[in-house]
């Protein structure tokens, strides 16, 4: 009994400590400093309802327990929300043609904040997109949201997107994150998202229906347009297309009362609908076709700047791995315009040698061997690879993978064209099934890591993120591909990350330029990972590789980093992208 007093208390010094409880007690005093009230400071949780929370059965109740505001800090909210300057006027409009609204207009009309107008659209009306368009001209607000029956709204939903609106004059929308409601009251299911990532917005309305929207920003892109199906994400498309920025705030902003899919509605038809206007305005051709979630689809670009390929492999020895990665990119590949290069760095078996020989006998014009007899670089066997070609793609391909996709460099190619693209990555699936690779995120274990690896090959992820395509910081150069012009930007990858953390940082240096990387799962590889360059066995490796880590972290702050394509609440321990415990 004692030891289990031991952890609870432990557990409830932690909570105390936490980020948002300090936040929260420096927030009380600032008010109090500066004569706002004269109340005392909110008393503390006692200490055996906090410990009972901690103890709850499931990891999302212990977090809201944790970090959602408590009715007293709502109340000194509500008065310190009365004290803002200059705030704007919020509008809600209540969907009253879809069904039972009850819950969503108590929830709307519970707002700590005090500019809050709730208004429910006509029933008459055909469609909620008609519904939406004729009550957003008759009210009057610098802000505006729109919400559908079985939508319940925080208490400080609408307090958090003013702050984010005050705080933020270029922001057009805002949106925060969200969960489901069960019949009982259980809120399950949380979709803790990123930072607004247009490809990740274009393939998903990942930021859920619920946006706050000044009213400016609508009029501009044309206004809420009538028709059939639910208009949202069309206007946030639109919205985004605008000069403005779109905000996040990671906090709850809404619940989706069950039965629900993770959250999301069923609006697939609609959303790739708008999808695919969204492509028209935008003068990119494609097409959309269903990525297997709810909501979720694939943008599949028409390639109008093709052209050559270059595949570069390093390599030392392992003929089985380099003969089958070969083979599967020669063999499976239909896209035409390709050359490899294999950069021999220093390979010794009779095998690898007969197997090089018979490649370019088989592949006169399309394959070429770079012998590079030095100590293992990976960081300059890919310079060297790429300096040796004038393709103006290059593919970067580990000698352990095996193409699975037919059309992999079609649909790299796809998005690696646009301008805005710096790093294409793939899903890369270890050979028992399970996702090795589905984008990096930075700060995990202080420095970066595969966010959810091990996840079964059929898993859609959370919300969907491992179906539909992400942005993120940076991807595996186990299968990256980049535009010629993008990898000289940034003077290739760095020669002083010699084993570990190149690709990261050369994905970093990408996004400091200016261009933003894409991992695609409908691009599939097979990745028996790390076989070419074996274990830190010695101690010069273990040094060197220490020396590396270091200097990632010094480069990039790695274990401070906030990663916009990751949200702030999630663990940064493992990989698996969900809460801490």
């Amino acid at each position: 009994m004692q030891s289990l007093l031991v952890r609870l208390r432990q557990r409830v010094d932690f909570v105390e400590g936490s980020r948002f409880w300090r936040a929260r007690a420096a927030f009380f005093a600032l008010k109090r400093r500066f004569g706002f009230t004269h109340d005392p400071a909110p008393p503390p949780v006692p200490r055996r309802a906090l410990a009972e929370a901690m103890h709850a059965p499931d990891r999302y109740t212990r977090w809201l327990m944790r970090h959602e505001p408590r009715p007293s800090d709502l109340a000194r909210l509500r008065e310190i929300a009365r004290l803002l300057p200059n705030r704007p006027s919020i509008a809600i409009l209540i969907d009253a043609g879809a069904g039972d609204v009850s819950d969503a207009l108590a929830h709307a009309s519970g707002q700590i904040y005090p500019d809050v107008t709730v208004a429910l659209t006509s029933a008459h009306l055909p469609d909620a997109a008609s519904r939406f368009a004729d009550a957003f001209a008759r009210v009057a607000a610098d802000v505006v949201a729109f919400v559908a029956p079985g939508e319940l709204l925080a208490p400080d939903a609408a307090f958090e997107a003013a702050l984010a609106f005050m705080t933020d004059a270029g922001a057009s929308a805002v949106y925060g994150d969200r969960d489901v409601v069960e019949a009982e009251g259980r809120r399950t299911t949380p979709a803790l998202v990123s930072d607004f990532a247009p490809e990740s917005f274009l393939a998903q309305m990942f930021t859920g229906r619920i946006l706050f929207y000044r009213r400016a920003a609508v009029v501009a892109a044309g206004g809420v347009r009538g028709g059939p199906g639910d208009a949202r994400y069309d206007l946030a498309l639109r919205v985004s297309e605008g000069p403005g920025t779109i905000a996040h705030r990671a906090r709850i902003f809404y619940s989706v009362r069950a039965p629900a899919s993770d959250g999301v509605e069923q609006t697939a038809d609609d959303d790739a609908r708008a999808a695919a206007e969204a492509l028209v305005r935008r003068g990119e051709p494609g097409r959309i076709e269903p990525a297997g979630f709810p909501g979720a689809h694939h943008v599949r670009y028409v390639i109008v700047r093709p052209g050559r390929i270059e595949i570069v492999v390093p390599t030392r020895d392992l003929p089985a791995h380099l003969g089958r990665c070969i083979a599967s990119v020669f063999e499976r590949s239909t896209y035409r315009d390709l050359r490899m290069t294999v950069v021999d760095n220093g390979s010794v078996e009779a095998e690898t040698s007969e197997l090089l020989a018979r490649w370019r006998e088989r592949e006169p014009e399309r394959f070429t061997v770079l012998r590079i007899d030095e100590p293992f670089n990976f960081s300059r066997l890919i310079n060297a690879g790429v300096a040796a070609s004038d393709a103006p793609y290059v593919v970067l391909l580990n000698n352990d993978t095996e193409v699975r996709t037919s059309d992999w460099l079609e649909a790299m190619l796809e998005q690696a064209q646009r301008p805005a693209i710096g790093a294409v990555g793939a899903r890369l699936l270890y050979p028992d099934g399970s996702v090795q690779h589905a984008g990096v995120v930075i700060g995990i274990g202080q420095l970066a890591g595969h966010v959810y690896r091990f996840a079964s090959a059929g898993d859609p992820g959370p919300g969907g993120a491992l179906a539909a395509t992400r942005n993120y910081s940076a991807v595996t150069a186990a299968c990256l591909m980049v535009r010629r012009d993008a990898f000289d930007a940034v003077n290739g990858f760095d020669e002083t990350f010699a084993v570990e953390f190149n690709d990261i940082d050369f994905c970093l240096r990408l996004r400091r330029a200016g261009y933003r990387n894409v991992c695609l799962p409908h691009v599939e590889l097979v990745h028996d990972e790390s076989k070419t360059r074996g274990a830190a066995d010695t101690p010069a490796k273990r040094s060197a590789r220490f020396a590396e880590r270091a200097r990632f972290q010094e480069r990039w702050h790695s274990a401070t980093f906030r990663d916009p394509y990751y949200n702030e609440w999630l663990t940064r321990v493992d990989e698996s992208g969900g809460l801490p415990e």
